[in-house]
């Protein structure tokens, strides 16, 4: 689904949501009124703003991570996500005990933040430690797979979630009024919801996203750049919690539970509608971030103002409401003897308008990351309000902590809060100076429509009957208004036209729903094209029915000038799985304006559509069109390839197919590098140089073995990167082979897995990685009559094939494993793979045979700490598993049990360790350890 798409769905699922999470505890708090009493109202309030005093512990990692995910998440890189998310993990448990102890020493002194008496039947410390433990609980059950959601732009799953808990809660806690007319029956329901929510989104994001888990270690760069953000966010955090939550403190400490109470009824309306426009603004900011990286500057500012404009129409409605209808409907809820004066209500009305008026700032700067840039804007509004609080509160008592925020929000939130997203992103004051103009703008728009509307009502009487004329006049007047002051705004039709687009949209793909082939990929007009001495076979790819997802209007293949023939352009075979997958993902009907494979296209329609429907809930069945088949047209070549990255598994098969075999009709007799996707993506520009370092190193493989190599160029992971590597990337290298198809009769594909782990895994690569879910009986599918693909490598295990090459001289060469190798092509010897792969040799005496391109000393370093490891991953991991099996099958002496323990536990502290102290004070403390 496309950015608007994600956004519409969370908004929805968002708002029914809050619908349901407003009303149900509007029910449970009357409730709590009229049996318990106000002050338990204001005790509830104090508790919960302590609380979110607390949660400054939290640092913003949660906002910095989702950021962090954005861009791992649109590129597929999972082993990024995960690691990112391990990191999530371990600073949330952190986070939790920081909680938890920051909110036992508060407790001796929970007294002195009430003046007056408190309910007499209450211990305020028992139920201050169950907040706390509610409080601190999601912290250590996985409160960081909401994340994963998040930065996924699933936030209606969230919803759903909350949504059904909120009900459960709500009507469990609402019994435990009436029944036991108890508030330790009521409170003690809020840790178990807590609980059950957290467990509930840990098994939704498994269930939809089980390709992140918690595995990996992000680079000290990236935790750089977290640390930069998180410092940002550190002062916005506490500025914000400060300015949220220390109006509740100041009163209850100067005016005392019953003022806290009736004041919360006010605050409760309020915070009510903001939670509505909350969610407008969560909803808003994944898709903001997703635009952010994608679009210019000025197409974003554009949307920014569009936003700005829908949104300030909205809150300037919202205010209207609030003014007229504040005092009657707490009247009616709280009872009259629980209200405040007239005044109260307009500066409340007026506190909610300044303290949105710079909502939509505050959602571009979320979606940039610009934490940093205004970081002591929030702490130093949140001290002007505390300041004026203390003071004003005892000059003119409740409206002074009102007038407080307001002062704080006109002053140093709105002009300097916006001020950082003009500067850094869209580098104009001159916007910014604009941005200032409108928002002054539409405070005397609101202004006057509270005027208006005001006068209007005001002859009419409070009551039932009244307050629905009042809320009817409050839905017609405004609205009147501000569309005589807007209508010939170019603002105004701008968004006029963006809400007419959504509708169009909306119909239309009700209508492509109920037709398919309303949405169509076209691939036509193959074509060879000569280009910087590189041969090209490229086809046209359009898209009609819908916006393209794609910013490549063409697919290609290209390879030397001088293996120019090797390129097939009398079929579009090579044009043929990927649209197909592509088709089955968008919906869309697949039209191919030449002629394919008829036993490619029977075998793909007749079995492989199903296997793919089967891997991902997100494919269905798609029709494809073609002009006709192909015959069989083998070349005089008749190539029998694999292809050669120097790795184990391209190795075993390479040893095996070449070096061992005899048969003339089996035997390799070329190499094949190909880049589409295995390299990085396609718009980033060090992918082609990566892969041209890697095609450097394996050339001089193929010469040893005297076997040509052929290079391979494509442009499919533009289009196979937009899902995601390890779904479809597959079909991008089984499409780089048919581009040569008339010239190779029999292709080896490596499999990275066992017949045994490919039958263990299956179920856990459901929607994450199509060769271990499918690759065993879909290869054998994917045939020509001219081309023979075969999946080799199955019969062993990883170690199994690491002993098939220890002997072999050309592996001892040119072994390459590494994940992060040092300039691109080095083994680093200490990584994951450079390890498994070590670690047999080590075992079979072989170990200094692969000194060439292996640093010994560096993996003999190491070495023990890594069968610690994989000791402790033992039966949970399958290359772990295989590696101690092989292991302790050839008698080395593994970790025991104990010192596994020790070593996970220590390892810990130390991660630990550095998060809480830093590196440089932890190292520091470490270098004077040492000496």
């Amino acid at each position: 689904m496309g950015r608007t798409d994600n956004a519409k769905r969370n908004l929805i699922w968002g708002f029914i949501q809050k619908i349901v999470s407003v009303l149900i505890p509007f029910v449970s708090r009357t409730i709590m009124i009229y049996v318990l009493g106000m002050e338990y109202i204001g005790l509830n309030s104090l508790f919960a703003s302590i609380l979110s005093m607390l949660s400054f512990a939290e640092l913003g990692i949660g906002s910095a991570l989702v950021f962090s995910m954005y861009k791992p998440i649109a590129d597929g890189d999972d082993d990024k996500v995960c690691a990112l998310l391990a990191f999530y993990r371990r600073c949330y448990i952190v986070i939790g005990t920081i909680i938890v102890g920051c909110g036992l020493v508060i407790l001796p002194f929970l007294d002195k933040f009430i003046t007056g008496d408190v309910p007499s039947d209450t211990n305020i410390y028992v139920l201050f430690l169950i907040y706390l433990f509610n409080n601190a609980v999601g912290y250590f059950l996985f409160a960081y797979k909401q994340s994963i959601l998040i930065a996924s732009q699933r936030i209606d799953l969230v919803s759903k979630v909350n949504l059904i808990v909120s009900f459960f809660l709500n009507v469990l806690q609402i019994a435990a009024l009436l029944i036991f007319r108890s508030y330790y029956a009521f409170i003690i329901i809020l840790p178990v919801s807590t609980c059950v929510s957290n467990l509930w989104i840990a098994y939704v994001t498994k269930e939809h996203y089980p390709q992140y888990i918690c595995k990996g270690m992000i680079g000290k760069e990236e935790i750089k750049v977290i640390a930069e953000k998180v410092g940002g966010l550190l002062c916005q955090k506490i500025g914000n919690i400060v300015l949220c939550n220390v109006d509740a403190i100041v009163i209850s400490s100067f005016l005392g539970l019953r003022i806290l109470g009736i004041y919360n009824g006010y605050f409760y309306v309020i915070s009510t509608l903001m939670g509505f426009l909350y969610i407008i603004q969560q909803t808003l900011i994944p898709s903001v971030g997703n635009s952010i990286a994608k679009e210019s500057k000025e197409k974003n500012y554009k949307d920014f103002s569009k936003f700005q404009y829908i949104y300030m129409w909205i809150v300037s409605w919202c205010s209207v409401c609030l003014l007229v209808l504040f005092q009657p409907f707490i009247g009616m809820w709280q009872g009259t003897e629980n209200m405040l004066g007239i005044e109260i209500a307009v500066l409340m009305t007026w506190y909610f308008f300044v303290y949105k008026m710079g909502d939509m700032s505050y959602v571009y700067k979320e979606a940039i990351g610009l934490w940093w840039q205004g970081k002591y804007i929030p702490l130093i509004s949140s001290m002007v309000n505390l300041v004026l609080n203390i003071s004003l509160v005892q000059i003119i008592g409740l409206p002074g902590i009102i007038i407080s925020t307001i002062i704080s929000a006109i002053c140093v939130n709105t002009p300097f809060g916006s001020r950082v997203l003009f500067k850094h992103y869209f580098n104009s004051n001159k916007l910014w100076l604009r941005f200032l103009r409108d928002v002054f703008i539409w405070f005397v728009k609101c202004l006057v429509c509270c005027g208006i509307t005001w006068i209007c009502v005001s002859p009419v009487g409070n009551g039932i009957i009244g307050m629905a004329i009042k809320a009817f006049a409050c839905i017609i007047i405004p609205n009147l208004l501000l569309l005589a002051f807007n209508f010939k705004n170019a603002e105004f039709k701008e968004a006029f036209a963006f809400g007419m687009g959504i509708i169009k949209r909306k119909s239309k793909r009700r209508k492509s729903m109920s037709n398919m082939n309303q949405k169509c990929f076209t691939v036509s007009n193959i074509r060879t094209e000569i280009r910087g001495g590189w041969s090209y076979l490229t086809c046209d790819f359009n898209v009609e029915g819908m916006t393209s997802p794609f910013q490549e209007e063409t697919m290609w293949f290209a390879m030397k000038e001088e293996n120019k023939d090797m390129l097939s352009k009398d079929s579009y075979n090579a044009f043929f799985l990927v649209p197909l997958y592509l088709g089955m993902f968008y919906h869309a009907k697949v039209k191919i304006e030449g002629k394919v494979s008829r036993k490619l296209y029977r075998n793909m329609m007749d079995y492989g559509q199903q296997i793919l429907k089967n891997f991902s809930p997100d494919l269905d069945f798609t029709e494809v069109e073609v002009e006709g088949f192909t015959e069989g047209n083998i070349s005089e070549k008749k190539l029998i390839g694999t292809g050669i990255s120097c790795g184990v598994d391209s190795l075993s098969t390479i040893y095996d197919r070449f070096a061992k075999e005899q048969d003339a009709d089996y035997k390799l007799n070329s190499l094949f590098i190909f880049n589409c996707g295995t390299h990085g993506d396609y718009e980033n520009s060090k992918t082609q140089q990566r892969f041209i370092d890697r095609y450097e190193l394996n050339k001089t493989a193929a010469e040893d073995m005297n076997l040509p190599i052929y290079q391979v160029n494509s442009n499919l992971h533009a289009f196979t990167h937009k899902i995601a590597e390890q779904k479809l990337g597959y079909f991008a290298i089984y499409s780089c082979i048919l581009s040569m198809g008339n010239n190779i009769k029999k292709y080896y594909l490596a499999s990275s897995y066992s017949y045994d782990e490919l039958m263990e895994f299956h179920n856990q690569s459901h929607d994450f990685d199509m060769a271990e879910y499918t690759e065993s009986y879909l290869v054998p599918l994917i045939q020509t009559e001219n081309t023979e693909m075969v999946l080799d490598g199955a019969q062993y295990k990883r170690s199994e094939k690491t002993a098939n090459i220890a002997g072999w001289d050309i592996a001892q060469k040119h072994l390459n494993v590494c994940i992060v190798p040092e300039n691109g092509v080095h083994n680093c010897s200490c990584c994951s793979k450079c390890m498994r792969t070590l670690m047999p040799l080590e075992a079979m005496g072989k170990l200094d045979e692969f000194s060439e391109v292996f640093d010994l000393d560096v993996y003999r370093k190491n070495s023990h700490k890594n069968k610690v490891m994989i000791m402790a991953s033992y039966k949970k991991e399958g290359f772990a598993t295989d590696n101690v099996d092989f292991l302790i099958s050839h008698g080395v002496q593994m970790p025991g049990k104990m010192e596994v323990f020790t070593y996970k536990t220590v390892h810990t502290m130390k991660i630990y360790g550095r998060r809480i102290l830093g590196n440089k004070f932890y190292d520091g403390i470490k270098h004077i350890i040492q000496k």
